[in-house]
């Protein structure tokens, strides 16, 4: 896959719609949310998110946002890829974006997940490498950046921060 950027893809690409989230993380909820930018004369937007091992697509969802809300949960430790359409008011093609792929934690992690963050809570490095060994990404990075805004020398949280990036640089 071409093109992803800092936490989206084709963010290099202005001929790509841009996926902003989720992207190469695993997810707790069941009916999350997937983002992306907005691509310039878009009328709507096609949404297809994809069951990676059965190669399922689902039906094409359009909206004119955004943002997308899924409606239908979906199933847990499952991998799902998903892509955007951009389309103009004739329902022409403009762009596509880069499929990117995502993936449901299973029960058990989703519970432990909620363990650590009850009980690491304010110690965000610690709560950032137990999120890493989850698969939990997203929140991850969040926790070791706000651990380096207080400790902004700290070479093992500089480490662990380049280790959860270097997936999406990769792809670049």
């Amino acid at each position: 896959m071409e093109g992803r950027g800092e936490r989206g893809s084709g963010a290099e690409d202005p001929k790509r719609v841009t996926l902003v989230s989720p992207i190469l993380t695993a997810i707790r909820e069941r009916l999350p949310v997937l983002r992306w930018r907005s691509f310039p004369g878009t009328a709507r937007y096609s949404v297809v998110l994809i069951w990676k091992a059965k190669g399922l697509p689902s039906t094409p969802i359009t909206t004119d946002q955004t943002s997308l809300l899924l409606e239908k949960p979906l199933e847990a430790e499952v991998f799902y890829e998903w892509e955007v359409t951009a389309l103009d008011k004739d329902g022409a093609v403009l762009a596509t974006s880069v499929r990117e792929e995502f993936n449901t934690l299973a029960p058990k992690a989703l519970r432990q997940a909620a363990k650590d963050a009850w009980e690491l809570d304010g110690q965000h490095l610690a709560l950032s490498l137990a999120y890493a060994k989850q698969g939990l990404r997203e929140e991850a990075l969040r926790e070791v950046s706000l651990y380096l805004i207080e400790h902004p020398g700290d070479q093992a949280a500089l480490k662990l921060k380049a280790a959860l990036l270097k997936p999406l640089e990769q792809e670049r």
